[in-house]
Parts: C-alpha cells; structure tokens; sequence
C-alpha cells in the first residue's frame, strides 16, 4: 500500500500527477512508452503498473489545438523555430514617447472611481410589452469562471463598476495576456 501526501494543483484533465520526488522515493523505475507500463519494487516485490487507457490516437486540427490550449483543456505545447533577421526591441522607451507619457501620465493612471455622473443618464426605452431578450448564457471553464469572478470582485472593491439588477446582459470575454494575467473584453 502507498500512503503520500499530495499537493492541490489546479490542473485540467489529470486527476494525480506523479512528481519526481515521489518517484524518487521508489528507488529505480522501468519505464516503457511502448508497453505503456511503469514497473518499481515495492516492499521487495514487483509492482506493474499497466496504462489502460484507450490507444486510439486522433490528429487534430490546428484550430482545435489553439482552442484547447486557449482554454487550458491540454497542457502547453511547443514549436521550436529557427528565426532568422529578429530584432530586439530596446526596453527603454524614446525620448519622444517618455515625454509623451509624462505630458499625459492622468490618462494612463488606473481608474480607482466611477466616472462622475452625467446629467442625463443614458437610458433604452423598449415599446410597450417588450421584454428583454432572454437568451442562453455562454458557459465558460471553471478556471476562467474563477478568474472572471475573483476581477468582477476587486472592480466593485474598487468602485471601478457597480452593481446592477437590469434584465440586460452583455457578454464577456476573457483573453490571456502574454505575461499570463488577463483581461475582460466587454
């Protein structure tokens, strides 16, 4: 019997990863990607362990790949290029553009309030016995549910937005950025 202690990761499609250490602890392991076994003594005996999985492997579209890897349905994947003619981009700004920063660094500034109201609210008057469209929300992933959640929070802490009871909805979108943060597209 094996008793571990493991770590909660938030990882898609696996249900228990086995780490390095824990399979250092086992002392040396027989690994083989054709048979799909993994093969280590414990206790002074054997153990096989045998990959049961289905073996059907599907090609798939380069569309699909770059949906599922968007949505961290796999896990990252890599192409390793040779570029020729790259040019690095300078990490200190001209002098033009720090200038240009300076001169106009409060519209840069994070909002940290709601805009002030106007005079005239905007407003959208439907014909009498018009109701709102009531139509299916988009489901997202759960790891992107979390995040979208845990942005809505801090933007009401924040007095950026407000809550509201309208029958109105407006889809969102959340898109990665490269340092991996990301952003709400309304």
């Amino acid at each position: 019997m094996l008793i571990e202690d493991l770590y909660i990761l938030s990882l898609h499609g696996a249900d228990l990863v086995l780490g390095v250490s824990w399979l250092a602890k086992l002392g040396p392991v027989l690994t083989n990607y054709v048979t799909r076994t993994l093969k280590f003594n414990l206790g002074g005996n054997q153990v096989v362990w045998q990959d049961v999985s289905p073996t059907n492997v599907q090609l798939v579209q380069l569309h699909s790949l770059r949906r599922m890897a968007a949505t961290k349905a796999i896990a990252p994947c890599f192409c390793l290029e040779i570029v020729t003619g790259y040019n690095s981009v300078t990490e200190q700004p001209t002098v033009e553009l720090a200038t240009l920063l300076e001169l106009y660094a409060d519209v840069f500034q994070k909002p940290s309030r709601l805009s002030p109201s106007c005079i005239q609210d905007h407003a959208i008057h439907l014909k009498s016995g018009a109701h709102s469209v009531n139509i299916k929300p988009y489901r997202y992933p759960y790891f992107q549910k979390h995040v979208m959640e845990q942005m809505v929070s801090k933007m009401l802490k924040e007095r950026v937005i407000r809550a509201s009871t309208s029958p109105f909805s407006s889809p969102m979108l959340l898109v990665q950025k490269k340092d991996g943060t990301w952003r709400f597209l309304c």
